[in-house]
């Protein structure tokens, strides 16, 4: 059994990855949650989270990949706890839509959000983490479980589906 090096982490490290990363995870979180409030909790959580398991923290370059598998999973949580709580119905859909336009800061969401609706869940993971989040297809096998090979595929599959339903506007 391979033993895990222990890495001495600077005193202010927690304070460090949240200024490089906050912007970035809370778009991330922001596409996924669907409003500004939950993504602030999500990313609040997820700082709390990555302090607390810190010890599972193993490799510098692996840290962009480790904070987003735990933002995914703490946006994941939230959703499931949303929806046992307040099952949404199809008609409120468009209510909360018509709500988030009239936030300043919504119509970039919205666009990104209009352009990804025709792809699947998995398809929307990848296309955002590699453009919201710019990580590598191997960090963003790492978050979703999955191979490179078939990130990179269902990616371009992904790019394909974008350019296609582009085309036809």
């Amino acid at each position: 059994m391979k033993q895990r090096k222990e890495i001495k982490l600077p005193s202010n490290w927690l304070e460090q990855i949240y200024e490089e990363r906050k912007q970035e995870l809370f778009r991330f979180l922001y596409v996924l949650l669907g409003d500004k409030q939950s993504a602030e909790d999500a990313l609040q959580d997820t700082f709390l989270k990555a302090y607390l398991h810190r010890s599972k923290y193993i490799e510098m370059q692996q840290e962009k990949a480790w904070l987003y598998q735990i933002a995914r999973n703490t946006a994941y949580d939230m959703l499931r706890k949303r929806r046992r709580e307040f099952p949404i119905e199809k008609e409120q859909i468009n209510d909360v839509i018509e709500k988030a336009v009239h936030q300043e800061d919504i119509h970039e969401h919205l666009v990104y959000m209009e352009m990804i609706a025709d792809l699947n869940e998995v398809e929307r993971e990848i296309v955002s983490l590699k453009i919201i989040a710019g990580l590598t297809h191997q960090e963003i096998a790492k978050v979703l479980h999955m191979t490179t090979g078939s990130v990179k595929k269902r990616y371009e599959r992904a790019l394909n589906k974008l350019k296609a339903n582009y085309e036809e506007d």
